[in-house]
């Protein structure tokens, strides 16, 4: 078997696509055309079927309408969307500007030019600690890991691993049973891959030699700096598809009497009343992306004034932080640490105190061990990923048309402290290789052997960095008077009423760890919230 290994750097995001209900995306001219002309003003919906009051999330049961920008993942792309692993085949997922375009799956969004990353075009397709920032944050207790965790709890069910599928040397490990209760029967089936590629043992075997030692309980346990885990995925056992939001809440608990979906029906702004979010809904919920959401608030004059009076578009709230945002974090083998001591020597004093404004526990980097088939060959893949990211981007607009994509700037080693971490990073990640040297047959292939010192290092780095797809924080949750923030903690917008925004881009900042369950724990959060009347 030969291994190569190349190390890839991963340092920011793209929007996370999962939503519970989905208040529409926005238009734009191409895709318009794929939707036949079907196209909504909020929730304006056909004449025939006006019988609409609040768009809820994770089952509240009121009379609702819920606008679905995109169709059914089955339809639109097939297997690539269901069966785990093809995700990463998908053509459209190419980061360049000459990518494959499919209008009914992607919303063809560009960065603008990254100065400080090559000065490239991007094509976009936690811890217990950083709960308890969030709670600080924004005010609110509720937002304590021991607070959200009964909401991590009510959204999934877990099946235990399969060892004798497995069967594998090395893959074998235990888990945290006291943070799962299949007794509320979640709705989001989540397990781990029967089978592991032997060549992730050994990927993960240079992981642990940095010390990073595998973690008796996981990573769903509240704590992710230094140490390392085979991670849980979102998939049905019973067909090895996978489980998202529709296939988890609407198919499985049923879609509530009065709930009407429209698919394929964009959005093309929110209509107010004064202050109030349309006079025809009790509420609007909206969870079009990290991207789509602060673009629809807006279009729809909730944002800064400074952006909205050039562009004609009639300011309902002023608030300065939509559309700010960190817009970055970042089956395998996966572990997260900081930078040991030896190598912080290397950082300035600057990099240094900026890094300490995160909560003690948050790690900084994450490593991930990948493997990919080539032929008879095994390619390895040791990814160096930034979770501690200071650099901030922003999501604003150049136009009032809807049909206009939003203007993105990714902001990527904006703040130096970026490029220090990542070298260091890459440092490891080379040292991990180093000490699993007898199972390598070829040579580095990227960097390669070329690159060697840190400003080296850091050149490549910002010349081929690419996202992970976890982004957030756009329309940042805050404290009233807070100029960054867009929604109070329970997701309502402030300055107008009957508006939420219940997605990753409400979320303060982006957490460390993989978003996805902090995404449904947030959902059913705020549905628990509506459900209390708050």
């Amino acid at each position: 078997m030969a291994i190569s290994k190349p190390t890839r750097v991963g340092v920011a995001a793209a929007v996370l696509w999962f939503w519970l209900c989905l208040f529409a995306l926005p238009v734009t001219a191409d895709n318009e055309a794929a939707y036949a002309g079907k196209s909504a003003t909020a929730i304006r919906i056909p004449q025939n079927d006006s019988n609409t009051c609040n768009t809820v999330i994770g089952g509240v049961a009121r009379v609702a309408a819920v606008v679905e920008a995109g169709g059914f993942y089955e339809q639109d792309n097939g297997n690539l969307c269901t069966i785990p692993g093809n995700a990463l085949n998908i053509p459209f997922l190419d980061t360049t500007p000459s990518y494959p375009r499919n209008p009914l799956m992607d919303w063809d969004y560009f960065s603008v030019p990254l100065t400080q990353a090559g000065n490239r075009v991007i094509h976009y397709a936690a811890t217990a600690g950083a709960y308890d920032n969030w709670a600080a944050l924004v005010g609110d207790s509720s937002y304590t890991r021991p607070n959200v965790l009964p909401f991590f709890k009510k959204s999934a069910t877990l099946t235990a691993p399969d060892f004798s599928k497995r069967n594998t040397p090395n893959a074998t490990f235990s888990y945290d049973t006291s943070v799962w209760n299949n007794a509320l029967r979640g709705p989001l089936q989540v397990f781990w891959a029967s089978w592991q590629d032997p060549t992730i043992t050994w990927l993960a075997k240079g992981i642990r030699s940095l010390g990073l030692a595998m973690r008796k309980i996981g990573f769903n346990s509240g704590s992710l700096t230094g140490s390392s885990a085979y991670v849980t995925t979102t998939v049905r056992t019973r067909d090895a598809t996978r489980s998202y939001s529709r296939t988890s809440y609407m198919d499985t608990i049923g879609v509530p009497s009065g709930l009407k979906v429209y698919h394929h029906t964009a959005t093309r702004k929110i209509p107010f009343k004064g202050k109030k979010a349309s006079e025809v809904v009790v509420e609007i919920i909206l969870s079009a992306g990290v991207f789509g959401s602060p673009h629809l608030l807006l279009v729809s004059g909730v944002g800064p004034a400074a952006t909205l009076n050039p562009l004609g578009i009639p300011v309902v709230s002023n608030l300065a932080g939509a559309a700010w945002g960190p817009l970055s974090s970042i089956s395998a083998y996966t572990s997260f640490g900081k930078i040991p001591t030896s190598m912080r020597k290397a950082f300035s004093c600057a990099t240094t105190t900026a890094l300490s404004w995160f909560p003690f526990d948050r790690p900084e980097v994450e490593y991930i061990a990948e493997a990919v088939a080539l032929g008879n060959a095994t390619l390895g893949l040791m990814s160096s990923c930034l979770t501690a990211l200071l650099s901030r981007g922003s999501v604003t607009i150049k136009s009032a048309d809807p049909r206009v994509p939003p203007v993105i700037n990714l902001g990527w080693f904006t703040n130096p402290a970026d490029g220090g971490v990542a070298v260091a990073g890459l440092k490891r990640a080379r040292e991990a290789w180093s000490n699993i040297s007898s199972i390598i047959v070829s040579e580095e292939i990227a960097p390669g052997a070329a690159v060697r010192s840190d400003a080296q290092s850091l050149q490549y780095i910002k010349n081929s960095a690419t996202q992970i797809w976890h982004a957030g924080a756009t329309c940042s949750m805050g404290k009233k008077g807070d100029a960054k923030a867009v929604v109070n903690s329970e997701a309502q917008v402030f300055g107008v009423s009957a508006l939420r925004v219940v997605d990753a881009s409400a979320f303060p900042f982006m957490v460390p760890g993989h978003p996805q369950a902090t995404v449904y724990m947030f959902a059913e959060s705020i549905a628990d919230a509506i459900i209390r009347g708050k």
